[in-house]
């Protein structure tokens, strides 16, 4: 990863177990920051564990070979999350997701990422418990827009003809800092995860934050990404290099 003006460092290291994902390294700036370990039960995924950073760890249900839900740890096995999966075919449509306050952060305390993504649809079962629901909406193999009920979360457009390496890429991974879909070290909802191909550009509408994204290729996977992000006044540029085994 390179951002504007400054060096590249390397940002995540995989590591593979022959066909399996066995870990995945974070950095930040070149530095370690965390650990995933990916264990598995013959082909199928049952639990991330989450080295550094807390220590968290994600469990994975099936109903078949598709997701029922995901559950998501404390270290000290408390349960902070759960998410719940609704399907057409073979496409996630509908998630819901109880997030438990474990954090001990009260009702009137929430951190600015939860209240994007509760906005006007928090509901609160109990004095800990908050509810998401997100619906997803394809065009053809590709995700073009993730909504809750007051409306539009995020949408995607321009779309290319190339793979997408991340498409169906299982880990939604082990939680820190907010619910599914988010990763053990980003508070960036990984839309990439649903669709078939790459998209140019992004919108996460409760900010007003645009983010257009320009590709080169070889044989048809991404070996640079550019990402350009606007929030107001506020530009960011930052270039992704894509190493494959």
């Amino acid at each position: 990863m390179q951002k504007e003006g400054e060096q590249e460092y390397l940002l995540q290291d995989w590591e593979w177990e022959g066909n399996k994902l066995g870990f995945i390294t974070y950095y930040e700036e070149g530095r370690f920051k965390a650990k995933n370990e990916f264990i598995y039960e013959g082909d199928r995924l049952v639990k991330v564990v989450g080295e550094g950073q807390l220590g968290y760890h994600t469990e994975y249900f099936y109903i078949g070979k598709k997701f029922e839900k995901i559950n998501y740890y404390k270290p000290t096995g408390d349960i902070s999350a759960e998410c719940r999966f609704l399907y057409q075919g073979d496409k996630i449509t509908n998630v819901i997701v109880n997030r438990y306050n474990s954090y001990g952060v009260g009702k009137d305390a929430i951190s600015m990422i939860e209240k994007s993504l509760i906005g006007a649809e928090k509901l609160v079962n109990q004095v800990d418990t908050f509810t998401h629901f997100f619906d997803f909406l394809y065009e053809g193999e590709n995700l073009i827009s993730i909504s809750q009920p007051s409306g539009p979360f995020f949408t995607l457009e321009g779309y290319d003809k190339c793979f997408n390496v991340m498409y169906n890429f299982f880990p939604f991974a082990t939680v820190l800092y907010a619910p599914f879909p988010f990763s053990v070290i980003d508070t960036d909802l990984d839309v990439f995860l649903f669709s078939k191909n790459n998209p140019r550009k992004v919108t996460y509408e409760f900010y007003q934050a645009i983010t257009t994204y320009t590709y080169t290729y070889d044989d048809h996977y991404p070996i640079t990404i550019q990402s350009n992000m606007i929030v107001g006044d506020r530009h960011e540029e930052t270039i992704y290099r894509i190493l494959y085994q």
